[in-house]
């Protein structure tokens, strides 16, 4: 990377991927010196694989854009509690509009979606039924959910919205990729929607 850095011009990149797998460790320290994230005032897209949380943390306080982006995250951390914090931060909030961390469940207790998010895109590993009613309720803008799998499992012991709660929801299409989903609970997902 040294050798090209140069060459690049950072205020004309508007896609950034930042990969630190195997066999190329410690490529996001090597990229923070030879780079200051603040110049890349075009980013458009950023995509980080395999960051840890230190560098992730790093990396979303310093970005400098005025407009929205798409922000993909790997986490190679085992415990994505903090991924979670440092992605809902009131910073990152203002200007990502698509959020993919496919391999992270979603921890509903570790992530606050405020009214600044302007997010119409996420895609997620796992949630529960209702961590789902939880993001159309405060993701009003959010038009595409992903997520692998949609947990029914605890549905009828723990609180949830109600199938009468109304709230805005833009969603136009949810995807489940790696689940069997019962004919009921498919119309259970389907009935939220429409009552928003």
């Amino acid at each position: 990377m040294r050798a090209i850095s140069h060459l690049i011009k950072p205020e004309n990149v508007i896609s950034l991927i930042i990969c630190n797998d195997w066999p190329t460790r410690n490529q996001i320290q090597s990229f923070n010196s030879l780079f200051d994230i603040n110049q890349f005032s075009k980013l458009r897209s950023l995509t980080l694989y395999e960051i840890n949380n230190q560098d992730l943390k790093y990396i979303l306080e310093h970005v400098n854009t005025n407009h929205p982006i798409s922000l993909s995250i790997k986490s190679c951390e085992r415990e994505y509690a903090n991924v979670w914090t440092l992605v809902s931060s009131a910073r990152v909030q203002c200007y990502v509009q698509t959020l993919s961390v496919r391999n992270i469940d979603y921890q509903m207790q570790h992530i606050t979606w405020s009214g600044q998010w302007i997010l119409n895109y996420l895609a997620i590993q796992d949630c529960t039924y209702n961590e789902y009613l939880v993001i159309l309720q405060q993701l009003p803008s959010l038009r595409t959910l992903v997520m692998r799998n949609c947990s029914f499992k605890y549905l009828n012991n723990t609180p949830s919205l109600s199938l009468t709660s109304h709230f805005d929801s833009r969603l136009t299409s949810l995807t489940v990729t790696d689940n069997y989903i019962s004919q009921g609970n498919l119309a259970l997902l389907n009935i939220i929607r429409l009552c928003v």
